[in-house]
Order: C-alpha cells, then sequence, then structure tokens
C-alpha cells in the first residue's frame, strides 16, 4: 500500500497533516474477500495561508481499469466517493465529528497525525467539522474528461456566507490571485486551438479524452 502526501511552500503555515481511514475495509475485491477500501488512504492538511485558515483534502480513488469488465471496481469505486462526500460533509459541519467508516461508526477518523512541531502521533485521532474553514478536495480522480460515461458535472456547492466575508473573500482574490494572472505566473493550460471552421474535429478531439488543459476555437 502507498500513500498520500502533502507538499506546501514555505508560505504556508502546517497546523497538523493527518492520514483518514487507512484501515477501512470492503467486500468490493479482486479476491472476493474483504480487503482496504482506501489503498491509499486520504490525506487532510489543515493549514493557514496569508492570514486565512483552510484545510486540504488530498485523495486517490481506485483508477478506471477494468471498469465494465469486472463488477467490484464501480461497487469500490462508489464506495470511496461515499467515505469522501461523508469526510467534506463533516468536516463542513460545526462541532461534527468526522464518523464516515460505515464498518466502524463511531471510530475515529484520523489513524495518525503529524503535528507543526513534525512530531507524529499515531493511533486514534478525532477529526471535529468548522464550518467557517473552506475545504479544498484535491488529488487524483482517477476519472477522464467529463465526457468519459463515467463523470459529471451536476453543478458547485456553496454554502451560504454572511455579504462582509464574501466581499472580504473577494477583496483576498483581488489582491492575491488576479495579480499572478496579470504577471503571467497564472495562466491557463492550451492543449490544442482549432479554428471555428474545425469545430466538428474539436469536439471530436474532446471526446477522444487525448486532451491536457482547455480546447479553444479560435474566430477570426
Amino acid at each position: 500500500m502507498t500513500s498520500e502526501g502533502v507538499r506546501a511552500r514555505d508560505s504556508v503555515a502546517v497546523n497538523s497533516v493527518t492520514q483518514l481511514y487507512k484501515g477501512t475495509t470492503t467486500s468490493a475485491c479482486g479476491s472476493g474477500s474483504s480487503c482496504l477500501l482506501n489503498d491509499r488512504p486520504p490525506v487532510l492538511l489543515d493549514a493557514n495561508y496569508h492570514g486565512y485558515r483552510v484545510r486540504v483534502l488530498a485523495i486517490y480513488d481506485r483508477s478506471l481499469l477494468n471498469l465494465g469488465v469486472n463488477d467490484y471496481v464501480g461497487v469500490k469505486r462508489r464506495a470511496q466517493a461515499e467515505q469522501v462526500a461523508c469526510i467534506v460533509r463533516a468536516l463542513q459541519t460545526t462541532g461534527a465529528n468526522v464518523d464516515c467508516d460505515a464498518n466502524n461508526p463511531g471510530a475515529y477518523a484520523g489513524n495518525a497525525i503529524q503535528n507543526a512541531d513534525g512530531s507524529i502521533v499515531n493511533g486514534g485521532v478525532p477529526v471535529v467539522g468548522d464550518a467557517s474553514v473552506p475545504v479544498v478536495v484535491v488529488g487524483d480522480f482517477n476519472a477522464y474528461e467529463f465526457s468519459d460515461g463515467y463523470v459529471d458535472v451536476i453543478g458547485t456547492i456553496l454554502r451560504a456566507r454572511p455579504v462582509e466575508e464574501i466581499a472580504e473573500v473577494m477583496r483576498a482574490f483581488g489582491q492575491h490571485v488576479v495579480p499572478l494572472f496579470g504577471s503571467g505566473k497564472l495562466r491557463p493550460v492550451i492543449d490544442k486551438a482549432f479554428s471555428i471552421s474545425e469545430i466538428q474535429e474539436a469536439h471530436c478531439y474532446q471526446e477522444s479524452n487525448q486532451s491536457f488543459g482547455k480546447i479553444v476555437l479560435t474566430v477570426a
């Protein structure tokens, strides 16, 4: 079994890194018996950046290999997705204990934590939600472009925030992020450009799942 990790630049003040649900098991296995649900357990980073506290959940879902060939693959991927959704929901609920192991209800979510001073504690680690702390989910979702037939974008979920807080977030975005576009440090990744007359070819290219980045249509 391999593990997820988190690498942060020196401008990020790391409070803790917690490994989650290493021991969760499932019956969706190639062997037909019980196996680990998370071959690469999720990792939760708790940090501060420019005075803002944030939580980052890094995941690595089971690959698409043999999906549609072996029934257990889709079952395992769904169970992983449901656990991730449960974790995020709890993290966004103030005072809620992250309790997302269906086989062990009430068990602590964390199995190991590394604190800001570098000390590591193994064993049960409680993880408690806080609606005031933004949660970002990153990692390898093991999904192709959204036309792969298995993943669909159905919308973006945002929690209601006070007007004052939204204004502060927009101010921080304008101060710290927008200048990166102007300096060229932040820019979209463009995979391939097509002329407007090649729109059919552009659609075919998108459906081929070969692109990495944006597909652009140019208008003369």
